[in-house]
């Protein structure tokens, strides 16, 4: 901890000028001061832009990729809530995997080829989805290993170089070799999503047999028409990841650790290693037409899951539950940077004892290994009435992929969004 006589300084203004930007990241830990904790946890829940972040969880999360601890205790926040060793390191954000294409693959291929479709059981149709999972893990190393080699001819940074005292004794590129720490970051997308669709084909398809894989696999293909009976059950299922149930718990790890374990720590094209972001900034918009529907009762044109969050209307049993859950992923995972992404009602957090309970919220996540959390304290009522007189909330603010925006600068569709998943969390 390096806070002093400044932060609250630092604090006090940005509290006043309330702006979306810049973004700020506080790393806390157990020397943080009681008084930065209040200032900070109060600023939030009145939507001042602030990633809260631990300290102990970012330099266990450095251990995956062999940092000595030496780097790993004064770790640069740089991004959104990613970091890197200070001065000594650089990632580059590849490529991003939509995790829950393969599962939409298969039963496309169900569907098209039902004499193909038979995995007796669900461990046999999640081993397909980890093997195709892997396969192309494989395959995109070797496309990033040979791209990244060419980094420095296709994307000099030659200012930059200027600026880097390793670059320089070596004579090279600084981003592409120059650092003592190259990395390259593959992300995760809909990894939410993605859990929950193997969760809803178990349940569907082998637990309860109410349809065969090739007609569920129509029924994506159909984007859900003709089965709308069993898209609301899918949607209303309570097997889903995010409510600490530790049946979801345990496939969410099988899959983020099958899929991690393919990659994370092995050499680069640049003398580095491979990290993973749990992060998906507007991927989980951008990204969902090209997958389609999916077996969780979720439409082609419906968002998929944030960052590493649940889905929205699976957190049933409210932030507690969603905590529980987010503690089966371990920081190791992610070296470099996750993201919780989670909605508060105001009425947990107000006053005196709210600001108490808003710290042992933050404190569980962290105890649970989580790194970073982006938080959102805000009501569907408050949001309703925004859109209806946006003239009057222009200064309004929520939290996205690691930033602040104006409500009013946000898409209706966006904003619905928001809306849905607050009024999905209990109160």
């Amino acid at each position: 901890a390096a806070y002093n006589s400044l932060s609250p300084v630092v604090l006090d203004v940005m509290d006043r000028e309330a702006l979306p930007t810049p973004k700020f990241q506080l790393k806390l830990g157990p020397d943080t001061p009681d008084a930065i904790w209040s200032q900070a946890l109060d600023m939030v829940r009145r939507h001042r832009s602030i990633v809260l972040m631990s300290e102990p969880n970012m330099m266990e999360s450095m251990k995956a990729v062999g940092l000595p601890e030496s780097d790993a205790k004064d770790l640069l926040v740089w991004g959104c809530f990613e970091y890197l060793p200070r001065a000594r390191g650089n990632c580059t954000s590849a490529t991003t995997f939509n995790m829950p294409q393969p599962v939409v693959e298969i039963l496309r291929n169900a569907a098209a080829r039902p004499e193909t479709a038979s995995f007796g059981t669900f461990d046999g149709f999640k081993r397909e989805y980890l093997r195709i999972l892997t396969n192309n893990v494989a395959r995109t190393v070797e496309l990033l290993d040979e791209s990244e080699r060419h980094l420095a001819e296709c994307n000099p940074s030659l200012v930059l170089s200027l600026a880097v005292p390793s670059a320089l004794e070596r004579g090279v590129d600084a981003f592409s070799l120059g650092y003592d720490y190259n990395y390259t970051a593959v992300s995760m997308n809909g990894f939410g999503t993605a859990v929950d669709s193997l969760l809803a084909v178990k349940e569907f398809v082998y637990d309860r047999r109410e349809i065969a894989l090739a007609d569920l696999g129509r029924a994506l293909v159909a984007d859900w028409r003709g089965f709308e009976a069993l898209q609301l059950r899918a949607k209303r299922s309570k097997l889903k990841w995010g409510s600490g149930l530790p049946e979801a718990d345990a496939l969410a790890k099988e899959v983020v650790e099958t899929f991690t374990g393919a990659f994370v720590g092995r050499p680069n094209a640049r003398g580095g290693k491979y990290v993973c972001y749990g992060l998906t900034s507007r991927g989980f918009i951008t990204e969902a037409p090209y997958i389609g529907a999916t077996p969780d009762g979720r439409n082609t044109s419906d968002h998929l899951s944030k960052n590493i969050a649940p889905s929205t209307g699976a957190e049933t049993e409210g932030v507690s539950g969603s905590i529980r859950s987010m503690g089966a992923l371990g920081p190791r995972n992610f070296p470099c940077g996750s993201i919780y992404d989670v909605v508060i009602h105001p009425s947990l957090v107000s006053g005196e004892k709210g600001l108490d309970a808003f710290r042992a919220i933050v404190e569980r996540y962290f105890a649970g290994g989580g790194v970073a959390m982006n938080v959102n304290v805000v009501s569907p009522e408050l949001l309703r009435e925004a859109q209806r007189h946006p003239g009057k909330y222009e200064n309004l603010q929520v939290r996205v992929a690691g930033w602040n925006i104006r409500w009013n600068d946000i898409p209706k569709k966006e904003q619905d969004g928001f809306i849905r998943r607050l009024e999905a969390m209990p109160r």
